[in-house]
């Protein structure tokens, strides 16, 4: 699911998660071709779910965590382990973050508004 479908905190709940596989991989010394060569992935996909562009399935969490030799809980408290503070704070920051990407543009017979790279046009009388 592309990131802009996915609410604030869901977007900063799969970064996290993203966060720890490439943390506790990195830790073990298991580089990403490896892991994505394990669990039938491109590398591609595996940066993306590193980067938490991406949110993997479930038998991509079981390969990588067998190979890593935890579970998958281990690695979910990994990646939760700040409390739920942070995690509202992380919250908080990206969307103030959203909303100064946000910005009117006046130009010809209408505005745009700019959202990301997604530009919506408004006419006039609309």
């Amino acid at each position: 699911m592309p990131k802009n479908l996915l609410s604030t905190e869901d977007q900063v709940l799969r970064e996290r998660l993203g966060a720890a596989i490439r943390a506790i991989s990195g830790e073990l010394g298991c580089k990403p071709a490896e892991l994505a060569a394990l669990a039938g992935i491109g590398l591609a996909s595996q940066y993306r779910i590193e980067a938490g562009e991406t949110t993997p399935d479930v038998l991509y969490l079981v390969k990588i965590t067998n190979r890593l030799g935890i579970s998958i809980d281990e690695l979910l408290k990994r990646a939760w382990e700040k409390d739920e503070r942070s995690i509202a704070d992380e919250t908080r920051q990206k969307r103030s973050s959203e909303a100064s990407q946000i910005t009117q543009i006046n130009k010809g017979r209408g505005a745009r508004q700019i959202v990301g790279n997604v530009v919506i046009a408004k006419r006039k009388g609309g």
